[in-house]
């Protein structure tokens, strides 16, 4: 058996918080707010390249590029104030990966199988929380965003192949969940 096998399995986890408490006798502003903007770009290759595989074999060839990395992203603000309390959380996940496994200038000749895999898994998770009080005006918001521009493919160039059974899968399975909220009370 001949096996090419690529794999990326990063994690990201961010925690970002603030809070603003004014403590004043007649009047008093709180305020706080947290950001949160992580940018994840893989780039993932499997191939066989220019090989040989003579009529004399009996493996299977396999060439798998897997993508599983994580993003979680957590962003909190609390604000107080007796004359006013404002708070704001924003949380920004971007997932740009590209993942191919490339079968190029080669001949595969085998009673195996063929197979060629790119498959991206990624978990992207983003909660964005505000809140905010005060006697008189207290404003809260938060934002959770959450973008993604995979590009997942299988390559077979200038090549042949002569095999029992052959197999290409490209699969973007991609999770997102994105939640954000906000409490003011006045």
């Amino acid at each position: 058996d001949v096996t090419v096998d690529a794999t990326a399995d990063g994690l990201i986890v961010a925690v970002t918080g603030s809070v603003g408490i004014a403590k004043g006798g007649e009047s008093g502003f709180g305020g706080a707010g947290t950001v949160s903007i992580n940018l994840l770009e893989n780039t993932l290759e499997a191939g066989i390249i220019d090989t040989v595989v003579t009529a004399a074999s009996t493996g299977n060839v396999t060439v798998d590029a897997d993508d599983s990395t994580g993003i979680y992203s957590f962003a909190g603000a609390f604000a107080a104030g007796k004359s006013a309390g404002l708070g704001g959380a924003v949380a920004v996940n971007s997932l740009n990966n590209s993942v191919t496994a490339t079968i190029d200038g080669s001949t595969l000749d085998t009673t195996g199988n063929v197979s060629a895999v790119a498959k991206e898994t990624g978990t992207v998770v983003t909660v964005a929380v505000a809140g905010a009080g005060s006697e008189k005006l207290a404003i809260a918001g938060s934002v959770a965003i959450n973008f993604f521009d995979n590009d997942i493919a299988v390559q077979v160039i200038d090549s042949v192949i002569t095999a029992g059974a052959v197999a290409f899968t490209a699969q973007d399975k991609t999770t997102s969940v994105a939640a954000a909220g906000g409490i003011a009370i006045s």
